[in-house]
């Protein structure tokens, strides 16, 4: 009996050792709203996807059908995207696209939209916050090391419980 509560225990210390932590990322998607001189409005959305790439949405309304927009999409203050937008007869129009992603950094994402018959510009900032890699859930010194054999703890460790203490 008192080698299986052994067993049960060290196991149960060593799977809350080992287990590793799901990969994720401070946010898989980021969406903002940003501001505009008039009073259309714009989101941008920033998501994880395959590879060292995000994907990008851009959406503006006027509530005013037809309008033409210039656009202009930006990774860490680099123009990646530039082209002229007319919006549907809602008033709307979105932009997808797929941008670069640096490893170890936290992209920063922009938008800027004017509108070519009012002048009216908007401009939209999400940061998509860099991916963090699998790790241990406990440090190693809240992990004492067992004598696998004996089933000793180092001096000083909590000794283990048993099935029947509790």
């Amino acid at each position: 009996m008192r080698s299986i509560t052994r067993f049960a225990v060290v196991t149960a210390v060593g799977i809350g050792c080992l287990a590793p932590m799901g990969v994720a990322s401070a946010a898989d998607a980021v969406q903002r709203s940003g501001t505009c001189t008039g009073s259309s409005s714009i989101t941008l959305r920033a998501a994880e996807a395959d590879g060292d790439a995000a994907n990008l949405r851009l959406s503006v309304n006027s509530r005013l059908p037809r309008q033409v927009w210039n656009v202009q999409l930006f990774r860490q203050g680099n123009q990646i995207f530039a082209g002229q937008r007319t919006e549907n007869a809602q008033g709307d129009f979105v932009v997808t696209r797929s941008a670069p992603e640096v490893n170890g950094v936290n992209d920063v994402y922009s938008a800027r939209a004017r509108n070519t018959a009012t002048g009216e510009v908007c401009t939209a900032r999400v940061v998509l916050p860099e991916a963090r890699l699998p790790g241990p859930v406990h440090t190693p010194a809240r992990c004492p090391q067992i004598d696998r054999r004996s089933g000793a703890r180092p001096a000083g460790s909590a000794r283990s419980v048993r099935v029947h203490d509790l």
